[in-house]
């Protein structure tokens, strides 16, 4: 029996009727389904439309005329002004996001773990984050998001040193070694890639901005063919079983998030988490995952991002799940 036909037999009103949706310019229009499988749900019957605007300029205006009703990823420096409009709902929302940046541990200079602390202890994380994103998101001070089963808010983290980071780039012998960070043309990425480029620079290292769009990023670092590139990544289950396989483990698949960091002792501790079923035990399995990576700088962790999201407050019932999925069955419009 196919999964659709079982799916039919034991839950009748489950029935998996395609929902009516036409794409087209960058926008899908979705319309609401009259057999969805919970009675009495969804609460609207209004057409949906998802819209792509690169321009946040563009996002903010048109929300602010009443032309969108929601707007994701609303710019650190605009969160203000949305907060003061009259017709605007600014929320900051839990998420599963981490702001770090990735090293590539296939080459020189940052195959040499001396380098990699060297350029961890060079970054002021606090104040970047505060620069960044105007003191709403809380510094990182573990590889893996703080919203996240087993997170050790305990770990000190990485502090700014500059001094030792000057000392352990002199052990690393990678003093003046050339360091290529890939940005792509997101304001916060060029933010983020100028700040570090200026604090590794004061250390020592030669590091040189280049600019790419997205799909020649994602082809560069899943080659290894870059030096360091500040990026972002979230987990969509509060477990973090599937983060450690995204963005720590070398066995898993992923090439740990394309920073070709290997450790088969983490790799074993990802396998053990992931069969234990005692909450104590897999505490202490993610926490020992965490101060090794930390410790062996896998990537340098900087920010906690929330997810910064703006609605017009003729919308209700609606938000944006940590894992970046809208909840759409309660929302209603308000006429």
């Amino acid at each position: 029996m196919s999964r659709s036909k079982a799916l039919i037999r034991h839950f009748p009103a489950f029935r998996l009727r395609p929902v009516p949706m036409l794409s087209r310019n960058g926008s899908q229009t979705r319309h609401w389904c009259c057999s969805y499988w919970r009675k009495g749900y969804p609460k609207s019957d209004a057409i949906i439309e998802l819209k792509e605007v690169a321009s946040a300029e563009t996002r903010m205006a048109m929300l602010k005329a009443g032309e969108a009703k929601v707007m994701r990823d609303v710019p650190w420096p605009h969160i203000d002004d949305l907060k003061s409009a009259d017709n605007i709902d600014m929320q900051l929302e839990p998420s599963t996001t981490i702001y770090m940046t990735l090293l590539n541990h296939k080459r020189e200079p940052f195959s040499n773990m001396k380098a990699r602390q060297a350029a961890a202890y060079a970054i002021d994380v606090k104040a970047l984050t505060k620069a960044i994103t105007q003191g709403y998101a809380q510094p990182a001070n573990t590889t893996l998001p703080d919203s996240l089963g087993f997170h050790d808010k305990h770990h000190p983290g990485i502090p700014f040193d500059p001094t030792k980071a000057r000392q352990l780039l002199a052990e690393s012998g990678m003093e003046g070694h050339e360091v290529k960070i890939l940005a792509t043309s997101d304001a916060a990425d060029q933010q983020l890639a100028l700040l570090i480029q200026a604090q590794w620079q004061a250390i020592g290292l030669k590091p040189v901005i280049v600019n790419v769009d997205s799909g020649a990023w994602w082809d560069a670092t899943g080659k290894g063919e870059y030096d360091a590139s500040a990026t972002w990544w979230y987990n969509e289950t509060p477990d973090p079983d599937l983060a450690v396989r995204w963005a720590l483990c070398g066995s898993c698949g992923s090439n740990s998030f394309n920073t070709f960091y290997s450790n088969p002792k983490v790799d074993e501790l990802v396998e053990q988490g992931a069969k234990e079923s005692a909450p104590q035990k897999r505490s202490q399995i993610y926490r020992e995952i965490q101060r090794i990576t930390v410790d062996e700088v896998s990537q340098i962790p900087l920010y906690y991002a929330p997810n910064a999201v703006a609605y017009s407050k003729r919308l209700k019932g609606i938000k944006l799940t940590p894992s970046l999925q809208w909840t759409l069955e309660d929302t209603t419009i308000v006429k």
